[in-house]
């Protein structure tokens, strides 16, 4: 027998006495370990799959550390197999890492099967979509939470023994997360599972739990507290365990909306104390609590206690946060930030209700740390692991960023080309557990996890003398939202202002934005009332300020801020020098990468209009005048010039971290993708939040061979894509540019998603590297856009900060062309600091 075959058949003696409890199963399955080492790369997955069973067996007698230990191993090693990834996950969760264990549930979809082993077991497979489907949900994936729900219902409608709970289990699942299913439906199959004698008393709990959440979300509370009361017969909130807490949760919530706030109250503070005793490692959870006691505390008038129980449930949430980042896929992280988004605006309704909008310094102070931690988070921490990556990580880590790159590239081709909604969706759900693998890989690796968590103090202390820093939130309000600023200036503690409805400014600031294009008189009044409400209102924050660093939310990303008249006859433009970003914490952005390489300016792209175009087609038009633009801007600061077939999206994907990227070209913002063949597309806003079209694909830039692409057919052998969209900078390398001039029309607008801003080429830019982004928000005449732009560049050259060069050219323009349509369209994003030539 082989050193092979001798190592296996330990193997195999060893799984079996564990499976049994023998104590020989340990040095057994230690004895095949060292076999199959010895005989060498031939044994690889075979030794893998003895040391996955030899941790397993730690796993199961205690020894949760030795087995810790080897997992661990092995996910660096090795491609590891689902049974392991499955007993992996397990051991997470029993420790409280429930985050990570999503992932490594999520990786057994992709892993390899165990080597002769028999296929998955139908009940564990059943267990392991509803474990996972709770968890996302509680992640704020419900769209991913339903599908899994609903998968476990096919696998359990497949089992040749069905049982009343687990299809009972299958239906509650289906409901909370969203599927519509009657009343009686539920209220039968509960039925049917307590009177099934194989139903697990904590998970009729369980189940009574879901449905009564799903009655409080429906806003029926009254029934929300009858199940919830069932639920909880028997027990005591104060000697409950762990996995009970939730129906007390319930109750406690059920109580207050019914405002019984009494016995609410008595109930938050027997579960938190309960909690507490238990060491409750779910973090999620605690900050749950304490944030429904606080909400409570708001509304009662302690607003000291309210502080304090809102301090600490924010703390445990950031920590939290920091735990679900480090092991999610850029979809599972927005979901997530998108619920304590949820979460933020809850606390904001309640804050400006309940103190008749004067909440005073201590919560204002909760609040401008909350905000400042909140917005955009997704947007930093793709950025971060996009940093970490272009520093230079270690082989196994680049093997699996080289490998998310080709998926993203091919699931945009395939989007593009308008491939089966399956096929896309299958290779959706491969980028998403790459994307996990990675996350986690570089936190372990300590290459990218959380930044410190900003502060007020922190940002107040960064901003320059004479500037102000306006922090904009949009909180959602019933039916509507409402505009919040908190105004920030050196030394001084953040001042909160309200503006109003967000549904009225998007009104307003669309009508006025179709004055200005279009030279109206009027706009001049309703510019004056935009004036009243955004720059009068925080006037008496604004002493000695000469500065504004605007960070907007939701419509006010589409007003040009420097064309708001003043009564005195002026506009913004003429008293402050004006900046943006994208949130107050990017004044805390660290220096870190390459050095940069030359400036490179591209311009004059040779779209390859005419021969290839086809009737009736959407095209880009020759921008000739753009040739001489970029020949004076490559001259004044040492640029290469890209040029005709050489301004192509393959040069521009092998640039690394220059200077400054200036792009003169055709920008757009469409309703659905560019696509080959002919098509116009659909004129409107990019699809926002839920749709099956990522708006990212539905912004972007004209490059060489862009009509060529446009027409269906193949472009030259170098040039790439043709058209550059917002989803394709992801893969460019600026990490250490210190500027991108968009110079093309509507490059600044986008899709909107709460909490996260703008989704379009300024956000995919900033991920990508650029420090700081010069955006349009709507198309751009040509000979002021020339003018402006080579009288920025002669300002920034001589050491001007990159806003007040910005400002310059403005004004130079206005001298001109008068009108805001000429010259108020661009803004500056990021970093207003000279650049280091």
């Amino acid at each position: 027998m082989s050193d092979v075959d001798f190592g296996i058949t330990l193997g195999n003696l060893g799984k079996l006495l564990a499976v049994e409890g023998d104590p020989r199963a340990e040095a057994v399955l230690t004895e095949a370990v060292e076999v199959l080492t010895n005989a060498g790369s031939a044994a690889a997955l075979h030794l893998a799959e003895v040391r996955g069973n030899l941790a397993a067996y730690h796993q199961l007698h205690g020894d949760r550390a030795v087995a810790k230990s080897i997992y661990e191993e092995l996910a660096e090693e090795i491609t590891p197999s689902a049974v392991m990834l499955r007993n992996f996950a397990a051991l997470v969760q029993e420790s409280g890492y429930t985050s990570r264990q999503r992932m490594l549930l999520e990786l057994a979809h992709d892993a390899r099967p165990q080597p002769g082993g028999d296929p998955d077991d139908p009940d564990v497979t059943f267990k392991t979509l509803i474990e996972q489907a709770s968890e996302e949900h509680r992640l704020g994936n419900v769209g991913r939470a339903l599908e899994l729900a609903l998968q476990a219902a096919d696998v359990e409608r497949g089992l040749p023994h069905r049982s009343p709970h687990r299809a009972a289990v299958a239906m509650v699942a289906a409901a909370r997360y969203g599927l519509e299913v009657a009343d009686e439906l539920l209220d039968a199959a509960l039925a049917a599972a307590a009177d099934d004698p194989e139903t697990p008393p904590n998970l009729l709990r369980s189940m009574r739990t879901s449905v009564g959440q799903r009655y409080f979300d429906q806003r029926r509370p009254a029934e929300a507290l009858a199940c919830a009361q069932a639920a909880a017969r028997g027990l005591a909130a104060e000697t409950a365990p762990a996995h009970d807490l939730p129906t007390f949760d319930l109750l406690a919530l059920a109580y207050h909306s019914l405002g019984e706030r009494e016995q609410a109250e008595q109930i938050y503070r027997a579960v938190i104390a309960r909690r507490r005793e238990l060491s409750d490692p779910n973090r999620a959870a605690m900050a749950d609590s304490l944030f429904s006691l606080g909400m409570l505390c708001l509304e009662t008038g302690r607003r000291a206690e309210a502080a304090s129980l809102l301090r600490e449930q924010f703390d445990l949430e950031d920590a939290h946060l920091v735990d679900v980042f480090a092991v999610s896929s850029e979809v599972q992280r927005l979901a997530y930030a998108r619920s304590l988004v949820d979460k933020l605006d809850d606390f904001v309704c309640i804050l400006l209700t309940s103190t008749d909008f004067e909440p005073g310094a201590e919560l204002v102070e909760i609040l401008a740390n909350v905000v400042l931690r909140r917005k955009a988070i997704v947007a930093e921490a793709v950025a971060r692991d996009h940093a970490m990556l272009s520093i230079g990580p270690d082989e196994p880590i680049a093997a699996i960023a080289t490998e998310l790159r080709t998926v993203r590239h091919e699931l945009r081709r395939l989007a593009l080309n308008g491939a089966s909604p399956q096929l896309q969706s299958d290779l959706r759900g491969r980028q998403s557990r790459l994307e996990m693998l990675l996350a986690d890989r570089l936190a372990r690796a300590h290459l990218g996890g959380a930044s410190t968590l900003p502060t007020w103090q922190a940002v107040s202390a960064a901003l320059p003398p004479g500037t102000a820093l306006i922090e904009y939130y949009q909180a959602r309000l019933g039916d509507d939202a409402a505009v919040l600023s908190l105004v920030l200036t050196p030394g001084s503690p953040p001042h909160l202002f309200t503006h109003g409805t967000a549904s009225t400014f998007d009104d307003g600031i669309d009508q006025w934005r179709e004055f200005l294009l279009h030279e109206d008189a009027r706009e001049r009044a309703l510019g004056l009332e935009l004036h009243r409400v955004l720059i009068e209102r925080i006037g008496t924050a604004l002493p000695g300020v000469h500065r504004l660093l605007l960070s907007p939310d939701g419509g006010l990303s589409r007003l040009p801020f420097a064309a708001i008249p003043s009564p005195d006859g002026t506009r913004l433009l003429d008293r402050f020098e004006i900046g943006f970003l994208t949130s107050g914490r990017d004044l805390l952005r660290g220096r870190y990468g390459h050095r940069p390489s030359q400036p490179v300016v591209f311009a004059n792209a040779d779209y390859g209009a005419g021969d290839t175009a086809v009737d009736g087609a959407a095209r880009f038009e020759p921008l000739p005048e753009t040739a001489d633009e970029g020949r004076w801007i490559a001259s004044h600061i040492g640029a290469e010039l890209c040029t005709g077939p050489d301004a192509s999206e393959s040069r521009l994907r092998t640039l690394r971290g220059p200077r400054i990227l200036h792009l003169a070209t055709h920008g757009y913002a469409l309703h659905e993708p560019l696509r080959p063949g002919g098509n116009r597309p659909v004129i409107g806003p990019p699809p926002g939040p839920g749709s099956t079209v990522d708006p990212l694909l539905c912004t972007g830039m004209a490059l060489a061979g862009a009509n060529t692409f446009l027409a269906g057919q193949e472009l030259p052998d170098g040039m790439g894509a043709g058209i550059l969209t917002a989803a394709d900078v992801y893969d460019l390398d600026l990490l250490g540019t210190e500027m991108v001039v968009l110079a093309a029309c509507v490059t600044g607008l986008g899709s909107y998603h709460p909490g996260e801003g703008i989704f379009g080429l300024r956000r995919t830019f900033e991920i990508a590297g650029a420090r700081s982004v010069l955006v349009s928000i709507w198309d751009v005449p040509s000979e002021p856009t020339v003018l402006m732009m080579r009288e920025f560049y002669r300002v920034l050259r001589r050491g001007a900060s990159r806003t007040a060069a910005l400002r310059h050219a403005l004004q130079a323009v206005r001298r001109r062309f008068p009108e805001p349509v000429a010259w108020a369209s661009f803004a500056m994003f990021g970093d207003s600091a000279p650049i280091s030539w």
